[in-house]
């Protein structure tokens, strides 16, 4: 609000005549339309807007990722550990792959973190790997809840393990396969044709410049980008990352630590203070938020009445009847 509110007529004016031109607008017209009529309807209607001055574009400020240890604790009774490593930006020539690389880690039951973790160690209740990658830069992220009595350690441990494997032996055939139609089901297909405008003017005006793009790499990955999967320079133990544990009040033991350097973890007192990024993958809320997988909440069920019985009821009224 300051600079708004110190900001004259004139800077205004000037703001306006800069940005708000032809020559940094995007028209997007769908439906059953021709494109010669559409140039001509262009024409008339914005033809006599004189083009802007150019446009600079700011170049992103460099920074350097540094290792981070963060410990947090919380209203929880089992320890979470969140570990994130910077990775690159949307569209890059590696987004696909890191896409695939995490369908390659979670989300199934034969995944590689989900089926050592869960089922062959039995050490966490949850874990999910996640690339979030923006216009600017992006991160990689795994996320995974222990079991009662298991440190933030060992899951870390056990996560280092399964991520250098994947980093040295790459995937193989099936799980790339897998995990592309995995990544290809979960792209975005909007039903209407409003949703494919809204898109095809998102893509024009702040991403990749091309209204039409959906990258061939998503929907059938060469034989370069299948080597990409392979994962070799992002997300392995040895980068710098960042390391968040949330730990049950009273219990900083259960956090995990950094081996072989003399790192002393950054205690926060509100785990929302302490949120390095944020995960979207399904399931995931905030540290600070609700979160009845570590809590052991089970949702809300109604027991007895017969379905004809329940319709349009609350389960308590349900129960009452």
């Amino acid at each position: 609000m300051a600079d708004l509110s110190a900001a004259s007529l004139d800077d205004v004016k000037d703001f306006f005549r800069r940005y708000y031109a032809p020559n940094n607008a995007v028209i997007v017209v769908a439906g059953a339309v021709r494109s010669d009529s559409v140039r001509a309807a262009r024409r008339q209607a914005f033809g006599d807007i004189p083009r802007g001055p150019a446009i600079t574009r700011p170049a992103p400020a460099a920074f350097t990722v540094r290792d981070t240890v963060l410990v947090a604790e919380d209203q929880v009774q089992l320890p979470r550990l969140y570990l994130a490593w910077r990775s690159v930006p949307q569209y890059h020539a590696d987004d696909a792959a890191l896409n695939v690389a995490r369908m390659v880690l979670s989300g199934a039951r034969n995944a590689r973190l989900t089926n050592a973790l869960i089922y062959e160690q039995e050490v966490a209740k949850d874990v999910f790997a996640n690339n979030d990658s923006k216009k600017l830069d992006g991160d990689f992220s795994i996320t995974a809840t222990a079991r009662p009595g298991v440190t933030l350690n060992v899951l870390k441990g056990a996560i280092d393990k399964e991520i250098r494997r994947l980093a040295t032996d790459g995937p193989t055939a099936r799980e790339l396969e897998a995990g592309a139609q995995r990544h290809r089901g979960r792209l975005p297909q909007p039903p209407r044709v409003r949703g494919r405008q809204g898109r095809a003017a998102q893509r024009s005006a702040t991403t990749t410049r091309d209204a039409g793009l959906l990258p061939a790499r998503s929907r059938s990955p060469s034989r370069r980008h299948r080597r990409r999967h392979q994962a070799r320079r992002h997300p392995v133990p040895h980068r710098p990352r960042v390391m968040l544990s949330i730990v049950p009040k009273g219990k900083q033991s259960l956090a995990a630590t950094r081996e072989g350097r003399a790192m002393t973890p950054r205690i926060v007192s509100d785990s929302r203070n302490a949120r390095p990024f944020a995960p979207r993958a399904p399931g995931l809320r905030h540290p600070a938020g609700r979160r009845p997988h570590q809590l052991g909440a089970r949702s809300r069920r109604c027991r007895s009445p017969p379905p004809a019985r329940r319709t349009s009821r609350s389960c308590a009224s349900a129960r009452r009847r």
